[in-house]
């Protein structure tokens, strides 16, 4: 049975996937060679559509599963006898890991920006028929508590320590 990549991309479709492996390739002909090739290739220069940045550790552990499912599926149907993705362990470059622990860090309000914010939700409230006064208190409660917006749409009487 002679099968190409095109007809799995229809079972798994992902946007990522057709820029690392040809979909005209016959399944047949994808070793585990071909496959830690292009995986090389593609997480050294591929890049995010949406953003332009170099593709996420998230985006490329996401890539190494759906190909794992699609070898997956191939054996499980009798179209492969075994699953290139088996002899292989494709590795998120550390510096996407560490690319994407930087973007998770914490990051906080400087003073001239939480001056700024105040003063544009103060200026929203104090005109006429304002109905965003809620925004401009809670805005400050969670400034001066350090709760975060889901915190704050929990919370109780009960939570508050008089």
């Amino acid at each position: 049975m002679i099968i190409n990549f095109k007809i799995f991309l229809e079972y798994r479709s992902d946007t990522v996937i057709p820029r690392m492996i040809s979909d005209d390739i016959l399944l047949i002909l994808i070793s585990p060679l071909y496959i830690q090739e292009r995986w090389n290739e593609f997480t050294r220069g591929e890049k995010a559509v949406q953003t332009g940045e170099p593709l996420s550790s998230s985006t490329l552990s996401k890539v190494r599963n759906i190909l794992k499912q699609i070898f997956g599926f191939g054996v499980i149907n009798e179209i492969l006898e075994a699953s290139p993705m088996q002899y292989l362990n494709l590795k998120v470059p550390k510096e996407r890991l560490e690319m994407t622990y930087e973007k998770k860090r914490f990051k906080f309000l400087e003073g001239e920006e939480i001056d700024w914010m105040l003063e544009v939700l103060y200026e929203i409230t104090t005109r006429e028929n304002s109905r965003v006064e809620f925004y401009f208190d809670s805005a400050v409660f969670l400034l001066y508590t350090g709760l975060r917006i889901g915190e704050l749409g929990a919370l109780t009487v009960d939570d508050v320590d008089f």
